[in-house]
């Protein structure tokens, strides 16, 4: 691969950094049989015997491979603010900020869910009338415009009767 390449650098450490721990996890786990092994006979296998079957080379190479292994993992779990150059943040303050944002979100959504529409809910119900209410109030209207046309109707047997004096005159006229 391109060693000029950064994605190229990255996948020979990775790879050279998954060698060097496949050696140390295969190097771990036959110490780990072979401690099991000694626990489960009875013998003292674990101590002195592995540090003998290992030489001083394989342990500097592992202990590297560790290290190596602890700092990729650092680094993948590590804050994202800290590769940005930001400050980093203390845990108390991360929580502080995201009780604040949840405070936040809490009462953004209080208004909007519940507080606005039953808000907008109670204006609107008094600016309309219910159906029962607009029915009755049309019905009194038109009663009261059939008494106002009542009211303008001339009085017929009024009307008659007035007629009937001064048309006959009687005996003056």
């Amino acid at each position: 691969m391109d060693t000029n390449d950064g994605i190229g650098e990255l996948l020979e450490k990775g790879q050279s950094t998954v060698q060097k721990t496949g050696k140390a996890v295969t190097g771990a786990a036959v110490n780990a049989v072979k401690a099991v092994t000694g626990q489960v006979t009875g013998s003292d296998v674990s101590g002195q015997q592995m540090e003998a079957n290992v030489s001083p080379q394989d342990q500097a190479s592992q202990a590297d491979a560790q290290a190596q292994v602890n700092d990729m993992v650092k680094d993948f779990y590590a804050p994202s603010n800290l590769q940005s150059g930001e400050p980093a943040l203390s845990k108390e303050q991360i929580e502080e900020a995201d009780k604040v944002k949840l405070e936040q979100v809490k009462q953004q959504l209080h208004n909007e869910v519940y507080y606005q529409p039953l808000i907008n809910k109670a204006q609107s119900q008094k600016e309309e009338e219910r159906p029962a209410e607009k029915v009755e109030r049309e019905e009194i209207q038109e009663l009261q415009e059939e008494q106002n046309k009542e009211k303008k109707k001339p009085d017929y047997a009024l009307q008659r009767e007035q007629r009937r004096a001064e048309v006959k005159g009687g005996i003056a006229g």
